[in-house]
């Protein structure tokens, strides 16, 4: 008569209960690095991040930032484009000619200083979701000189250079190449 697996002379491992231990001293370790994440984060961080947005009053845009300051007063007639909201990058536009079509825009900062300086227009580049909300690239501007296109970052410093005839983001919504060769919505 057998007196069963647990009176065997020969000890075996269980690797189910091995198992187990090594997940809750696993999830053990987890639970004490999230705690000390969050009582460092929240005691160190006595400085708030501030992020920049466009406001619209009377009839006029400028910026303020998240703790409710005026950055830049409302004095422009067109919306003011924040590619960025951590930094401190403004692009406006002004001297609108609606009969010529044309307009200056360039890049400020905070003190209303032109900050990217030698181009016709400094514009951010237009990005649209797949519900068309428009938002803009972060980290990337489009210039115009003499009517070339080009590329550079906040900082001014040239990505590419400015000898395109157009420089646009590719919108990747619900259009589709018909047979007419035109872009249109999927109703065509």
């Amino acid at each position: 008569m057998r007196k069963g697996r647990r009176y065997d002379p020969e000890p075996k491992l269980n690797y189910k209960k091995v198992f187990g231990v090594i997940i809750a001293i696993a999830v053990t370790v987890m639970i004490i690095i999230t705690i000390v994440n969050l009582v460092t984060r929240n005691s160190g961080d006595d400085e708030q991040t501030v992020s920049f947005f466009a406001s619209y009053s009377n009839g006029r845009w400028g910026v303020i930032n998240s703790l409710g300051e005026v950055v830049i007063e409302n004095t422009h007639e067109e919306m003011v484009i924040v590619p960025n909201r951590s930094r401190a990058v403004f692009i406006v536009t002004d001297n609108i000619d609606d009969a010529l079509g044309t307009y200056r825009s360039r890049a400020i900062n905070e003190n209303g200083e032109q900050i990217i300086t030698g181009f016709d227009r400094v514009e951010a580049i237009d990005n649209f979701d797949s519900r068309n909300n428009i938002w803009h690239e972060e980290n990337v501007l489009r210039v115009s000189r003499n009517g070339r296109y080009g590329l550079v970052n906040l900082d001014g410093e040239i990505i590419l250079e400015y000898v395109y005839d157009e420089i646009q983001a590719i919108r990747r919504s619900n259009f589709k190449f018909c047979s007419y060769k035109r872009w249109t919505s999927r109703t065509c």
